[in-house]
Order: structure tokens, then sequence, then C-alpha cells
């Protein structure tokens, strides 16, 4: 789709247009197949009148042959008319599955707030429910031309007794629906109940680990448990309610068609009607209730697709999360530099990081350090990081990977597999799998670095997940590493380890500029300097040694 993504009703009209040969084809077969439907009494009435009633064999066998043709073509009608507009279903699906995952997944990324949960749902719900537009539009007009023909039928044998039948019909119809309201509302309380299950199986396998740390696993079960049982309930009464509306709707229609098969038998004796004719009027009552429930449909079918349409298109209007601006050339090997963050009572801190140096940066507060390393992503605060002379702002989103890599401090464990996890489309390289400390995911592990990884990383450790996302940071190609608070969740021994790689691959690469924001004393102890920064006071740029025997605070920060 070129252009502006389109409203909520021009994306229907467009999916429309975009597929209208299809949806004539698909309409046009349909409606063979709902007029076939309605003509089947039609004939059968005519065969036992001309035929059965006559002692005609010859015009009943003629009657029973069109019979025949009319359920070869409305077998035919259906058959292919339902294979066109499901075609259309999966394929529109499928194209506005790929704009949304497109859109979700952009470099600039989104603005849309929603949850990964609401991404989902909006690219497999929400798609499904707008491409049905197609579909419903098709089922509906042939709905309405078997109505018609019907209608048609009834009002030409016996206008009173058609017209009884086609208030009748539509009257019970709605007397079911109006009696099914509450089941609506029955049925949004249990999806939401069910989404509250699922939301709370989610959460538990995300923080498994650290309920059992914490001995919380008891209470966290228990609430498990209450939302399952609400769920529960609330299952159990949209059961008892759809079985009660089936019933009352069997009911209905059992009452409807004695009461129209009286009436019929009564104008046969009066002689207003033929046998034939009853039997086809009782035919017709039986079949009009399902295309007029079609058709009764039709609004709030579109209604539905309508809102999902709209629900779509302001996803795809969303915004860009990171700046996209246009940027000349780049030096390879940029001079970074630190201005003003977009922080209340901080100075600029007119900092500037040496191409080839290897430098920490230690926040008084975690807040800076988040700003910081939201700048360098190009979120908040991009125009105060400088490129080679250029603002973070201004880089493009598509060429940012090229200079720069940054890894937060929650970077994402993705599904997949350890390999795939640290060279998505390359090779790994075994020093960075040595040099992230990731050995123990692969020792004893039959796949190794093809090892299963589950989403978010919900079967490592912390620790695991944290240096699989060092990994993939120092398996990057980018002149510009960031990494914030690598070794957070790893041990002493570890983290020691980990601070070695750092210096050592440093020395091996003297060309690309690394910037550990951190306040671990043992990835300060190897880096070339450390900048210090706080709220209340100007940046302090010194070695970690120095700083230590100079600096009290820094002294305390580093150390507590």
């Amino acid at each position: 789709m070129s252009g502006p993504p389109p409203s909520g009703p021009s994306l229907l009209r467009e999916i429309t247009r975009r597929n209208r040969r299809a949806l004539a084809a698909s309409s046009g077969l349909l409606v063979l197949w709902a007029a076939g439907e309605a003509a089947v009494p039609m004939l059968i009435g005519l065969a036992i009148d001309h035929g059965v009633a006559g002692g005609d064999l010859r015009e009943l066998l003629a009657w029973l042959a069109a019979l025949a043709v009319t359920f070869l073509l409305l077998s035919f009608g259906y058959r292919f008319g339902a294979r066109i507009a499901d075609r259309v279903l999966n394929h529109e699906t499928h194209r506005l599955r790929v704009l949304v995952g497109e859109h979700a997944i952009s470099p600039t990324g989104s603005t849309a707030a929603r949850s990964p949960g609401g991404l989902v749902s909006l690219a497999t719900t929400d798609t499904d429910v707008a491409a049905s537009f197609v579909g419903t539009v098709a089922r509906s007009l042939a709905a309405a031309c078997g109505v018609a023909a019907g209608a048609a039928y009834l009002l030409l044998v016996d206008w009173p007794l058609g017209l009884l039948v086609l208030v009748a019909v539509p009257a019970s119809l709605a007397a079911v629906r109006a009696l099914s309201a509450p089941m609506t509302a029955a049925s949004e309380e249990q999806t939401a109940a069910m989404a509250a299950v699922s939301s709370r199986a989610a959460d538990l396998m995300r923080g498994l680990r650290a309920l059992k740390g914490i001995g919380g696993e008891t209470v966290a079960a228990e609430a498990y448990r209450a939302d399952g049982d609400r769920a529960t309930a609330a299952g159990l009464r949209v059961g008892a309610q759809s079985a009660a509306i089936e019933a009352i709707q069997t009911t209905v229609a059992g009452l409807l068609l004695a009461a129209v098969a009286a009436v019929a038998g009564w104008r046969v004796i009066d002689g207003a009607l033929t046998v034939g004719e009853c039997v086809a009027v009782l035919g017709l009552v039986a079949y009009l209730a399902e295309p007029l429930s079609e058709v009764s449909e039709l609004v709030e079918d579109v209604a539905r697709s309508r809102a999902s349409a709209r629900r779509i298109e302001t996803a795809l209007r969303a915004g860009p999360l990171t700046a996209d601006g246009p940027v000349g050339e780049l030096p390879p090997r940029p001079e970074v530099r630190i201005g003003r963050l977009p922080l209340p009572g901080l100075a600029p801190l007119e900092a500037v990081v040496r191409p080839g140096e290897l430098v920490a940066v230690t926040c008084e507060e975690q807040a800076l350090g988040h700003a910081l390393v939201a700048a360098f992503a190009g979120e908040t605060g991009a125009e105060g990081i400088h490129l080679g002379g250029v603002a973070r702002s201004d880089v493009t989103a598509v060429r940012a990977p090229t200079l720069l890599t940054v890894s937060p401090a929650a970077a994402e464990v993705l599904h997949g597999t350890v390999a795939s996890n640290i060279a998505p489309a390359g090779t790994v390289d075994p020093t960075v799998v040595a040099d992230a400390a990731i050995d123990d995911l692969l020792d004893g592990h039959p796949d190794g670095l093809d090892r299963p990884v589950s989403a978010s990383g919900t079967d490592l450790s912390g620790g695991q997940r944290q240096r699989l996302a060092l990994a993939r940071a120092l398996a990057s190609t980018a002149p510009v590493l960031v990494l914030h608070e690598p070794t957070g969740a790893v041990d002493a021994v570890t983290e020691a380890r980990i601070a070695a790689a750092l210096r050592r691959r440093h020395d091996e690469d003297p060309d690309r500029t690394t910037i550990v924001v951190t306040t671990s004393a043992a990835l300060l102890g190897v880096v070339d300097r450390v900048l210090v920064v706080r709220r209340d006071a100007p940046a302090v740029s010194g070695e970690h040694a120095e700083l230590l025997r100079q600096d009290d605070a820094y002294a305390r920060l580093v150390r507590r």
C-alpha cells in the first residue's frame, strides 16, 4: 500500500476495490447458491402438484430432473463462491498482518501505546476481522437475494399467508436476539477473565525464578487459581445461557413452523392453496430463518470490521519512536560528544569520547544512566548526543545500526536459539561466546549453539539472559558500542572475566569506541578513563584509581 495508511472505512473500501473482481465472482456464485436453496421447496411443491397429484410420471421425472440440476448448481455456487471468499480473506489477512508487522519492527519503531500482547491481538484477531468484510458483504448479498426470492414466491402464491410468514419469521429472530443480549455480556466477561488468566500465567512464567527466590510462589499460585476460578465460573454461565438460548430458539422455530403449518393447512382445505404449494410454504419458512439472520447481522458484522480496521489504522498512523531525519556522510570512526540531557537540574555534560577510547560513565543516579542510554538509542534526549559532528537525532534509523550498537540493561532475549540471539544473520564468533562468558549455556547441552531459547528467556537465569545480550552486542561490527550495566546480574568471578575480556577485545580492535555506563568496580578498573555524572555538579573525568583517591563520593558510589 503506497502513501499514508488509510482510515478504517477507507481501508475497507480499498480492500473491496482491490478485490472487486473476486468479490463480484464470489457474490454471483453465492447468489446462485442462495437462489437455488430458495428454489428447492418451490420445485418440490411443483413436483407434488404436477407429478404426484396429477399422476403424470413424465411430469414428475421432469420436475425431479429440474430439482437435481438445482442441487448441482447450488452446490457448485456455494463451493466455489465460498472458496473465492476464503482466498480473499486469507490473502487480505496476510497482507494486513505484514503491514502491522513491518510497522512494529520498523527501524524507527512506533509510539503506538500497545503492549506486545496488544500487538499480537492486532496482528491476528483485528486483521482477520477487518479482512472478513469482503466475505460478509458477499454472504449478505446472497442472503438478501434468497430472502427476496422466497418472499416473492410467498406473496404470489398467497399474499396473506406470505405476509404472515414475512412478519413472523423476522419477529421471532428479533425476539431470540433480544433474549441473547445477556449472553453477549457474559461472553465479554468470560473473554476478560480468560485474558486475565493468560496474563497472569505469562507473568508467572516470566518471574518464576524471582518468585521462588523470595518464596512468593504460594501467593502467586493462589492468585492464579482465583483468576482461573473466575474464568471457569464465567464459562459455565456462558454455557448455561447458550444452552438456554438454543432451547428457546428451537422452541420458537418449532412453534412458528406449527403455526404456519396450521394456517397453510386451513388454506389448503379452503382451496386457496394446493398441497404442493403448502409444502413449498413450509419449506420456505424453514429456509428463510438463516438468510434473514445473515442479513440482520450485516450491520453488526460491518461495525466489527470497521472497528478492527480503525484499530489497525491507528497503529499504522502512530508516529516513529526514534527520529529519522536526513544526514550526510559520517566518518567511519566518529567522535562522540555528550551534551545536554533532558533532565531537570542537570547541566550540559560537555564530554568528548575520542575515537578508539574505552570509557566508562558512572552516574550518581540510575535515572541519569537510563537517560544517557535512551539518548544514545535515539529516543529521549537524542539531540544531546553527537556522532562525528551530527546529532544522534539526525542519524537515520536505517543508518544508525551501522554506526552505533546500544545494549540496554534490560536487553530482550528472543525466541529461537543461542546462535540466533547472538548473530541472527551470520555465524557466531567463538571468541564472543568466551568473552561474554556464556559457556555454561552450551556446556553439556547436546545442541550447543543451537540450544533452544524461549521467548524473553524464561528458561534462562537473569545472569544468562544478560550475558546472552552482551554476546549479541559484542558480535556487532558498529564502530561505537554502548553497554549499560552489562554485568549487573553476574557473580564477581564472572564479572572480572568479562571485564578482562572487554579490555582485551578493545586492545585487539583499537578502532572501536566503547562506552560502558556502569558502577561496577571491575569494569571501571579496566577502562581508559571514567566520566562521573552528578545532577548537582559538573561532570568529572579521570582514571579509576585516581578518582578513588581524590573523590570520596565516587569511592562510596562504586564500593556500595
